[in-house]
């Protein structure tokens, strides 16, 4: 400190050298200050301040290194510097930064005369000291971090926390049904970042139709990655309320595919008879608008033609199913019911394109996604 006391005085456009000595600062207060937690740890373990608020923090903030910078930031918030673009909030919380260092300068002399004096038993000054020491870091860092950096609200928080249970519980029900295998989670297969994103979607529209996806509640009910995809989730749900559970079965196992419903035989109900209006593609109604200009229809190469001699008109769309718009909440009809409708395998096509692309951005857009697979590994396995 005074090496660069003296630099500042002496040589002040000298950066490399004042980075060099910032930087070796840092680090020093980085291994003091770890000393310091760990006395407290043993000194005074029932009076440990909780840290829970660090859930609230970014990803990207390594709470293993922040006890140097926070130290760093403190003293110079208590000699009268500003944060960047916070000068009122640093004005606030000058006070709080100049009680701190008072105390980390008590502490320290408290520690050095306790190493001179007695190391085998700490003095009832010492644990008063450290305990008002750990009270005073836990309160200064949560308000030094929230204005370095965003941190979560409380509703946020409780999103991304429904979101892992969605993705583990997913997991699960996709290891029960063998789509994917623990293996692929030990090896990390980067096939199943994409996988069980759209995974998650299916399940959390058919099994858990009223968790954290549902389409039907109100936006900012929705965790922020999915809000905007409201209309698209209730459209997809609508699609997927068509199928067979045997269709269901084939959509998942294509889901987890990369080569999607091509490499996959879908086959009509044994329930249709031949010639059925369901045989045929389902030529886009309107109420069901694909996510691409064209579906590829899988029907022609999985079902008997029907003859030109007995052409079969198609039946209309149901016109009791609500339009795309609103994200409107529908229950799956019953198993006869989605036997007779029109145009299962197109829907099924259309459900894993839809899906598929939700699954990929939602993926892709993920905050956490380091977190949710370290989380998904400890829980399925």
């Amino acid at each position: 400190m005074q090496e660069l006391n003296y630099l500042m005085k002496t040589t002040p456009d000298n950066l490399d050298r004042r980075a060099t000595l910032i930087r070796q600062l840092k680090e020093a207060q980085h291994n003091l200050m770890n000393v310091i937690f760990a006395v407290t740890r043993d000194a005074v373990p029932e009076h440990h301040t909780c840290r829970d608020f660090r859930a609230k923090y970014p990803d990207d903030v390594l709470v293993d290194q922040i006890n140097g910078p926070l130290w760093f930031g403190a003293e110079c918030i208590a000699a009268g510097s500003h944060i960047l673009n916070h000068e009122l909030e640093s004005e606030q919380l000058r006070p709080f930064a100049v009680q701190l260092s008072k105390t980390i300068s008590r502490v320290r002399a408290a520690l050095k005369e306790q190493c001179l004096t007695n190391r085998q038993v700490y003095s009832q000054k010492l644990k008063d000291m450290l305990i008002e020491f750990d009270v005073m870091w836990a309160d200064f860092e949560f308000r030094y971090v929230g204005l370095m950096c965003s941190v979560k609200s409380e509703r946020q928080y409780y999103h991304q926390q429904d979101v892992i249970v969605l993705f583990c519980e997913s997991t699960l029900r996709a290891l029960k049904n063998e789509y994917i295998d623990s293996d692929m989670i030990e090896m990390m297969d980067p096939s199943i970042m994409f996988a069980i994103p759209r995974l998650a979607i299916v399940c959390g529209l058919v099994v858990c139709p009223d968790g954290p996806i549902n389409p039907s509640q109100p936006t900012k009910e929705l965790p922020p990655f999915f809000r905007g995809y409201q209309t698209l989730l209730g459209r997809i749900k609508e699609l997927l309320g068509y199928l067979t559970d045997e269709q269901l079965v084939i959509l998942e196992k294509a889901l987890c595919s990369s080569e999607g419903l091509g490499s996959l035989a879908l086959t009509p109900p044994s329930s249709l008879a031949p010639g059925r209006a369901s045989s045929r593609p389902l030529s886009n109604p309107s109420h069901l608008s694909p996510l691409t200009p064209s579906t590829t229809s899988l029907a022609a190469s999985s079902s008997p033609t029907t003859p030109q001699s007995n052409p079969v008109t198609p039946n209309p769309p149901r016109r009791d199913i609500p339009s795309s718009q609103g994200s409107p909440q529908v229950s799956r009809p019953s198993s006869h019911q989605r036997s007779r409708s029109l145009g299962s395998n197109d829907l099924a096509d259309q459900a894993h394109l839809e899906t598929a692309a939700v699954g990929e951005q939602t993926g892709l857009d993920l905050p956490a996604s380091s977190q949710l697979s370290l989380t998904m590994r400890r829980r399925c396995c």
